[in-house]
């Protein structure tokens, strides 16, 4: 078999399915309408800092089109899917992969932090829980820690995905244009004095 390519898929959402549980959506949803289960990752792109792969599954119907019926936070119509046809669902939670599109230690930082997150979220048998995972005492702080570092990573991040406009220099007008600030004067009798 050729190796599965990234496809762009449809978000359908299931009005009964609930958001960030594919698998339990795709399941019930089999249940109820046949077809399949296709499990893979959804890929998310950070402009200019990094690429972001999610274990997630959608739903393969019996004409073997794929849609993808889990509801999201954010508003996203479509999203880019790479099907993995040797990865199964297991229960286990599964760690993002990521990857750096720039060459900046701060972004390494960043995945190392994402990394120590998800352990602790998924120690022991809370790798087999779904949904929010409340933490006490110590673990709590941990995280909160944790994710106070992830937040001042990701302001510094917003700055650097802020386009940044060139720098044009203008020819200087000559002296009897009209002034550049709009004044409606010379520029020899406005600014160009």
């Amino acid at each position: 078999m050729a190796d599965p390519k990234p496809v762009f898929i449809r978000v359908t959402p299931e009005p009964s399915a609930e958001s960030l549980d594919c698998f339990q959506a795709v399941a019930c949803h089999v249940e109820q309408h046949s077809g399949s289960v296709c499990y893979g990752w959804q890929i998310w792109e950070t402009p200019g800092l990094m690429i972001e792969a999610e274990f997630h599954a959608i739903w393969r119907d019996p004409g073997g089109r794929l849609h993808d019926i889990t509801p999201k936070q954010l508003p996203v119509t479509d999203i880019l899917f790479l099907p993995d046809p040797e990865r199964k669902y297991d229960g286990r939670q599964v760690n993002n992969v990521r990857r750096p599109l720039r060459d900046d230690p701060r972004i390494k930082s960043f995945f190392e932090l994402c990394d120590s997150e998800f352990e602790l979220l998924n120690r022991g048998q809370r790798a087999y829980e779904i949904g929010a995972i409340h933490l006490t005492g110590s673990e709590a702080a941990e995280l909160q820690s944790i994710r106070e570092r992830k937040r001042q990573l990701e302001m510094e991040f917003l700055e650097l995905m802020v386009p940044k406009q060139p720098v044009r220099s203008l020819p200087r007008p000559g002296r009897n244009d009209p002034c550049p600030c709009g004044s409606g004067k010379k520029f020899k009798k406005c600014c160009g004095r």
